[in-house]
Parts: C-alpha cells; structure tokens; sequence
C-alpha cells in the first residue's frame, strides 16, 4: 500500500462509517485504534498488513482521531495474541471472507495449472492473479511466501501433465528412439570428458563459423532430427508462448536444485515440429533455465525483417512470413532490394540484412504467413462491456445500472464495484478489460465498445485516463461514455484524442477543486468548534452529574444506569462504565493543566487568523505552589 496519502483521499477511503462505528463499541484503547486499522486496511486490501508500517502514518492520525485514541496507541497493540486473532475472524465474516485452508491452496494450484500455466509465464503474474481470484471467491489470501509456493506447486504440476501429454502422443518407435538418444548421451559422459561426443551433445553445441564442414554437420542434425519421426500434430493445442519458452533443462548435477521433469529432454526435437518459421531452429537448443515471459511484439517492437516479411519478394518468390531465399537454395544474407522497398520507411536505405534468427546461409524453408487481413464482407455487430463504480459502500449503483441496461447492455456483460479510484487493484475492472479482450479476439470483424456512464467511473487522474484510453486503442476496443462532458463514443484520432485529453485534465483540476473544498469545509467547521467523527457520548452535563455525584460518594457502577444517550445511533441507552471512566481521564488532564490547554486554543486561534503565536509565559511548577 503506498504511504502517502491526500486529504481527500483519506477522506474518501479510510474514514469509518456508521456500521463501521457499531463494531467499534465494545473496544477501547489499542484494540480500538488497531481493529479500526485493521478493518479499513482489509476494504481495501482484501487482506490483512503484514506489519504495522505497512499502514500509512496518515492514515493511523486520521483513523485515531474518528476513534478517539491517541495514535501512538498503534505501537502498542498486540500482533500476537488472542484479540488480534479475535479481530480478524471478526473482520473476515463482516465482508464475508474466510481463512485461505489446505484445500483451498490445493484448489488454487489446480486452478494455476489448468487455467493460467499455459498461457501465462510469468510467475509474479500469476500470483498477481491468485491474489485477485481470492479476493473474487472470498478468501483472505495466503502469506506471500505461500503465495510464491502455490505458484511453483501450479507450475510444476502443469510441466508434469505438459510432459506426460506430450510422450502420450508419441508413437512407441519414436519414444524407443528419444530413450536411445537420451541413453547414449548418458552412457558417454567419460568419453565427452575426454573430447569424445555423441549426437544430444553436438546437437547442444553451436554450429561455428560458417563454411562448408558446418554446413553439412547442420545438414546432418537436421536429417537425424527428422528421423526421430515425431508427429506434425504433436503441439497442435499448445501456444507458441509456451512452446517457445519452455526449457530444456541440462541434467546438471551441481545446479540441480529442484527436481525436474524426467522427460525434458525430448524439448529441443519436439520443438521443431512447432518452430517452423526459421530453418536455423531445428538445430537450435534452448539451454536450461526457468521458462521467461515472450510476450508477443507490439508494433513498436517490430524489426526492420517483420516488416519486410509481411510482402512477398518479387524476385525470388518468398511468400510473407519468410526470408528471402538466395539462387542455392539457402537463406539468403540480406533481404531483396525490390521487397524492402515495399516498406516506406526503408525505401532509401542501401541494405536490410537477415536477422542472425532467419538462419542466413542456412538451407531455406517456408515460414508461418502472417495473419490475413479481416475479410471486410464479413457482418459485423457490436458488443458493449459495461463498467460500474462508485467510491463507498453507502453509495448506489442503481441509476448507472439503469442506464447501461437501457443503452442495450445485458446484465451479465455490465461489471459493477463498490471501490475508491485510488485503490492500486480494482478486480471488477480488470475483469472487464479482459472480457473486452477476449472478445475482440474472438470476435476481430466487430467493435468491442467498452462502455461507462461517465468519465470519472474510470478515474480522475490525466496521466491514468490517457494511458487507458491507449491501452483500449492497442487492443482494438473502442470508448463510449453515456453521460458527462465527453458523451458518446471515443475517437481515438484526431480531434478526438484531443478532446479526450482536455476533458481527462478537466477531471483531474475537478478533484483538486473537491480536495480544496473539502479542505476549506474542514477548516470552517474546525473555527466554529464543530470537528469531524461521531458525537461524544458523554455529554459535558453528563460529566457534571457524574462528578457531582462521585463527590457524594457514589461509584460510577451507581451513575452508570442513571444516564442516558441524548443523540447518535445509541441514544436513550446509558453509556458503558469504560467511557464514563476515559471521560473522567480526559477532565483530569485538563484540570491538571489549565493553563497549557488555555495557552494552546489561543495558538490555534492565532494560527487560523494567519497570525503567527508570540512567545508563551512561563507556567508555574504546580509543586512549588
């Protein structure tokens, strides 16, 4: 959780609500403050600190203040015992949240390795991930350590049924040829030592400088390879995310910290049933290490070859998709003159080269054609995401639910949150980026328009607004917006993206003018006495008939059933021994120093009448009275 925090969002995110107060009213000192600070971190967070600075500073004085705990109080709760414990059970069934078990980590990993491995790579995604579907199903997420071992569990499984599923499509010939092939690189680890080899080995090796030898040694691989005789269906359901990246690991006995799968050397052939796009990579091997993350290029990662193989080469006929290809029948050093031109950018150099992973000078083969353009006969709809918000749990959803529904957007496509813009993970939200995602991946021929009522659903802040709007505009969806001062749908062009930005500004300088509303409010009722939080339950009668009557001997047991709540949630209830005591605690502070209490309301009130405080009077030692 980040640690600096606005007025105005303290305000709006960590400020205790009425329920909020009622679960507060048999907690005094540091379990007050601390289950206040628990409750309000876990409506954020959907989890519990780790610690108490995990917690801003602001917002421990602006929680102690609504609670009435001095809030040096913090230090002093107690992260280990029993109350703490009672507290969290007691926060999980107020939001509906129950402990992460055994068996929900077990359910978790399972979700990992049939939902996410593979497709996804990265891990700290994929825990990134399990901390959202936790918060989706109610559950109060594991410690990131089990976290991080959750993960490993769900990878590991995936790998294992990667690997079982991949031997079970092999024909018996073609696993009695991998064990042979395994077996002899095994069998010749002396030999190699001794600079002996076997195929796996020179298959791992690299091919050297070019020249005639390598050149038919890379022949030789590639005929070897082949002989293995693996199916051209065998990764016909895998993504070529994981295919590329997945590793082979070398069975190295000093870094052989994890166990592996036993079966990993059959990567590097199998893969050549897959990575038909270059020639070089039948004889590529991957060395081992953990699987990285390829993500798939954006236009301002592509290279001069993407471009250039997205035409075919008039001269020597290479379809797109594929290298240029010389009179030998190899993979010609430098892409065709003729063909580069087509690119407007490079119309005036002098030469493109191969990319070292065409594999020039190596025999030539056909890539993967790049993608066809939409046909544009096709019919085309369409299909709305609609996206709900507000900031509190005491406000409604209803009218902008009423209005997307009434724009054509089903039930089950408009996604709605209870939940402050400044909160770092908004699941709703994501949930519905990723439906319009999938959607228009789906569905390439339609407009996926991504809906809202107004702008400030999204958010208040310019930088936040535009790299939204670009993120919808790299994905293919399209912005629409019901109500506010940018009506209807986004163009992401021209005098559209303009107008976008200006009106993103314009939401981000209205929530300065609220925080300096708000500010200037809190100031003017500070001056007239009025400060923020619930009324005090022990009213300054109350306090003079309690002393009265303590005078006369009475205890506060007696008094206690003689007074009575004037206002608030309580009233016409007597209030609790514990606050009658804490009031009389307060008084005697003040008794004890008058002068300090009459000193610092005159500073104050020079301070608000931009006067700046003249030195105080010394003030007696009351024991030398």
């Amino acid at each position: 959780m980040r640690q600096e925090w606005e007025p105005e969002d303290l305000i709006e995110v960590w400020t205790l609500l009425e329920e909020d107060q009622e679960r507060l009213r048999n907690k005094s000192g540091a379990n007050r403050l601390g289950f206040a600070l628990l409750l309000k971190f876990f409506e954020v967070e959907a989890r519990f600190p780790e610690d108490t600075g995990e917690i801003p500073v602001p917002a421990v004085s602006y929680v102690s203040q609504q609670v009435q705990v001095a809030a040096e109080e913090w230090a002093a709760y107690d992260w280990s015992g029993r109350a703490i414990k009672r507290h969290r059970m007691e926060i999980r069934g107020a939001f509906g949240f129950r402990e992460c078990s055994e068996e929900d980590q077990a359910q978790l990993a399972e979700w990992l390795a049939v939902e996410l491995c593979g497709v996804e790579l990265n891990r700290d995604r994929l825990a990134e991930a399990v901390v959202v579907r936790c918060r989706k199903d109610r559950l109060e997420p594991p410690a990131p350590g089990q976290i991080a071992r959750l993960v490993g569990k769900g990878v590991s499984t995936f790998e294992e049924r990667f690997c079982a599923a991949t031997v079970g499509r092999l024909s018996a010939a073609t696993r009695s040829r991998l064990d042979d092939l395994i077996a002899e690189d095994a069998g010749a680890d002396e030999e190699s030592a001794g600079g002996g080899g076997t195929f796996f080995t020179e298959l791992k090796a690299d091919p050297g400088a070019l020249g005639l030898d390598s050149l038919l040694a890379e022949v030789n691989k590639l005929q070897r390879v082949r002989g293995l005789q693996l199916p051209p269906e065998l990764f016909a359901d895998v993504s070529e995310k994981l295919v590329a990246a997945f590793p082979l690991r070398e069975q190295d006995q000093q870094s052989a910290a994890e166990p592996q799968p036993a079966l990993d050397p059959l990567a590097e052939p199998v893969l050549t049933q897959k990575r038909d796009r270059h020639p070089s990579e039948t004889c590529i091997v991957r060395k081992s290490g953990p699987m990285t993350d390829l993500q798939h290029p954006s236009p301002a990662d592509r290279s001069d070859a993407d471009d250039v193989e997205q035409h075919a080469c008039p001269k020597c006929d290479a379809q797109p998709g594929s290298p240029c290809r010389s009179r030998g029948g190899a993979v010609a050093s430098a892409y065709h003159t003729r063909r580069f031109t087509m690119v407007p950018r490079l119309k005036k150099a002098l030469r493109v080269p191969t990319p070292a992973d065409r594999g020039p000078a190596r025999p030539w083969r056909p890539g993967t054609p790049p993608p066809a353009p939409i046909d544009p006969d096709l019919p085309s709809a369409d299909i709305r995401i609609g996206y709900a918000r507000c900031s509190t749990l005491g406000q409604e959803l209803d009218s902008q639910l009423d209005a997307l529904a009434g724009h054509g957007i089903p039930r089950d496509k408009i996604f709605s949150e209870k939940i402050s813009t400044r909160v770092r993970v908004r699941p709703k939200f994501e949930e519905a980026l990723r439906t319009a995602r999938e959607v228009k991946a789906h569905a390439p021929h339609c407009r996926v328009i991504f809906t809202v009522y107004e702008m400030k659903r999204l958010g208040r802040d310019a930088a936040e607004l535009t790299a939204l709007a670009d993120h919808l505009t790299a994905h293919g969806l399209v912005l629409e917006m019901l109500a506010g001062p940018l009506p209807g749908i986004y163009d992401p062009t021209g005098p559209g993206k303009l107008l976008f930005a200006f009106f993103a500004a314009m939401a981000e300088t209205e929530r300065e003018n609220i925080r300096e509303s708000t500010l200037e409010g809190l100031d003017t009722a500070a001056r007239k006495g009025k400060h923020g939080g619930r009324p005090p339950v022990i009213t300054d009668d109350m306090l003079h008939t309690v002393l009265r009557r303590r005078a006369g001997g009475e205890s506060v047991e007696q008094i206690q059933s003689d007074l009575i709540i004037p206002t608030g949630k309580r009233k016409g209830q007597s209030p609790s021994v514990a606050s009658i005591y804490r009031a009389l605690a307060e008084h005697a502070k003040r008794e004890a120093y008058p002068e300090a209490v009459e000193q610092a309301h005159a500073d104050f009130a020079a301070l608000q009448a931009g006067e700046v405080p003249g030195p105080r009077p010394a003030i007696p030692d009351r024991a030398s009275l």
